[in-house]
């Protein structure tokens, strides 16, 4: 009779890594258990240990293109980060460096 190949996902090899190494399962039973093949969960292992620092990696470079992806957008909508602040619709229309401070004075403003 012929043995059906079962294919398992990342998520599960995971669990079934976890179960040997933090609930002491013995290799042995969790093979017999799951119908592998003990050279199959030993491939699986490397392969863990091999690419355990790459989820350490991926996650610090999703957030730094996060940042500069946030930095960016500020920049655009937010001009660049004087004491005031000028709603994009305006910007082109006043003179540079023209602005009002928060206490309601103006600066290098000409009528």
């Amino acid at each position: 009779m012929k043995k059906i190949r079962t294919n398992y996902t990342a998520e599960e090899k995971v669990a079934i890594l976890r179960r040997h190494l933090l609930e002491q399962t013995p290799i042995s039973k969790l093979c017999d258990e799951l119908g592998l093949q003990p050279t199959v969960f030993y491939r699986w292992q490397k392969e863990f240990f091999e690419n355990g620092a790459a989820a350490f990696q991926a996650k610090d470079e999703v957030l730094a293109e996060l940042m500069t992806e946030h930095i960016a957008l500020k920049k655009k909508l937010w001009g660049t980060f004087t004491e005031v602040w000028v709603p994009p619709e305006v910007r082109g229309i006043l003179p540079s460096g023209c602005g009002r401070y928060a206490n309601g004075s103006r600066r290098n403003c000409k009528k």
